[in-house]
C-alpha cells in the first residue's frame, strides 16, 4: 500500500530553490521521495494546504515541513498534526526546531533531521519535546553547495572590501553585530524591513544595501563577486550548540570571498577543521581593524586563494557523503 506523503513549505517558488535554504530543502525531499516506489507525495503551501483544510482533506501517513517561522497557519497545521501517523522536521537551524515544538499539540511523534545537535534538548526546555521520538543531526547546509560560481555571476574588475549578508534581528547575535558590522567600512546586505530595526539597536555606522541577488526574478544589484570577503558570526547559542557551518560560509566558496571567523565563534573553527576544513589562524580575528588590517596586506590574495581552493574540495567531497546520508535518513523516516 503507497505511504502518503505531505510535504510543506510557506514558500515553495522553484526560482528560490537556490537562494532560500528551506526551500531548497523542500525541494530536495519532494526530490528524494519522488523516485521511491510505494510513497505518493503532495507538496503544498499555504493556499492548497488551506483549501484542503476546509474540505477535510487533512490524512497523510507522513506529514513534513522544511519552514517553521512567520507567517506560518499554525491553526491549519495543527489539523494535519491530527490526521497524520507522524511529523517529520527537516530543519537547518535551532529556531525552526523551537518555534515548531512551541506549537505542537497532539499525540503523533515527533522525527526531526537537523543541522543542529542534539544537546539543543538539554540546554532548551520547551513544549512538545517528549513526543521527538527520533534526533538526527547531519549538514544539511552543505547539500546546497554548487561548487565555484565565480565565472557564472556577474562580478566587477574593482572589488570592494568586505561584506556581510543575511542576518535578522535575534537578541543572541546583536553583540556580534556591534562589534564587527557598526564600522563605516563594513558593507551590510539586509532586507530594507530589518534596517529600521539595527538601527534602533544603534547598528547604523555601516553601509547598508539592498539583500544579495543571486541572479533570480529579484535584481537588487548586490553581487557577492563584487566582493574580495566576508566575516563569520554566529548565535550565542551556536558557541555551545554545534550546528554544523552556516550556509554563508559555503555561499562565500561559491562566489570567491575569503572568510574572516570572528574569535567567538572558536568552537565552530575547531569543529571544522576536525571535518576537514582549512582555517589557518590568520582567518580568525577579534576586531574590524584586524579584519582591515589582513585585507589590505600583500598576503590577502594568495592567501584567499589558498583558502577557496583546498575548502572547495572538501565542501564538494563532504557534500556527497551527506546526500546519501540524507537519502537514506530521510527515507527510513518515511517508510519505518
Amino acid at each position: 500500500m503507497r505511504r502518503k506523503v505531505i510535504v510543506f513549505d510557506n514558500y515553495m517558488n522553484l526560482e528560490m530553490r537556490y537562494i532560500s535554504p528551506h526551500v531548497f530543502l523542500f525541494w530536495l525531499v519532494v526530490d528524494v521521495l519522488r523516485k521511491r516506489d510505494g510513497i505518493e507525495v503532495l507538496p503544498l503551501m499555504v493556499e492548497e494546504m488551506e483549501k484542503r483544510s476546509f474540505s477535510g482533506d487533512v490524512v497523510s501517513d507522513v506529514f513534513i515541513l522544511t519552514y517553521a517561522g512567520a507567517r506560518m497557519p499554525w491553526k491549519v497545521c495543527q489539523r494535519y498534526f491530527e490526521n497524520t501517523g507522524r511529523v517529520v522536521g527537516v530543519y537547518n537551524e535551532y529556531e525552526i526546531i523551537l518555534s515548531t515544538m512551541r506549537v505542537f499539540d497532539g499525540d503523533v511523534p515527533v522525527y526531526l533531521l537537523t543541522n543542529v545537535s542534539p544537546k539543543l534538548l538539554e540546554l532548551k526546555d520547551f513544549k512538545g519535546k517528549d513526543k521527538i521520538v527520533r534526533y538526527e543531526c547531519m549538514n544539511l547546509n552543505v547539500l546546497k553547495y554548487r561548487g565555484s560560481l565565480e565565472d557564472k555571476v556577474r562580478g566587477s574588475f574593482v572589488k570592494r572590501p568586505l561584506i556581510y549578508w543575511g542576518g535578522s534581528v535575534r537578541k543572541g547575535r546583536v553583540k556580534y553585530f556591534k562589534k564587527y558590522l557598526n564600522d563605516e567600512r563594513i558593507v551590510f546586505s539586509v532586507s530594507k524591513k530589518q534596517v529600521p530595526r539595527y538601527r534602533d539597536l544603534g547598528i547604523d555606522r555601516c553601509s547598508f544595501v539592498d539583500t544579495v541577488d543571486w541572479g533570480y526574478s529579484r535584481k537588487t544589484g548586490v553581487y557577492l563577486t563584487d566582493y574580495e570577503a566576508t566575516i563569520y558570526l554566529e548565535d550565542e547559542l551556536t558557541h555551545e550548540v554545534w550546528n554544523y557551518p552556516a550556509n554563508r560560509f559555503y555561499e562565500a566558496l561559491e562566489y570567491g570571498l575569503g572568510v574572516f571567523f570572528a574569535e567567538e565563534c572558536e568552537n565552530t573553527v575547531r569543529k571544522m577543521r576536525e571535518m576537514g576544513y582549512v582555517i589557518d589562524d590568520w582567518w580568525v580575528v577579534g576586531s574590524v581593524d584586524e579584519v582591515f588590517r589582513k585585507l589590505t596586506s600583500l598576503e590577502f590574495k594568495e592567501r584567499r586563494k589558498e583558502f577557496l581552493e583546498v575548502n572547495r574540495k572538501v565542501a564538494e567531497e563532504e557534500r556527497e557523503r551527506e546526500m546519501r546520508r540524507f537519502e537514506k535518513l530521510l527515507l527510513d523516516m518515511v517508510e519505518v
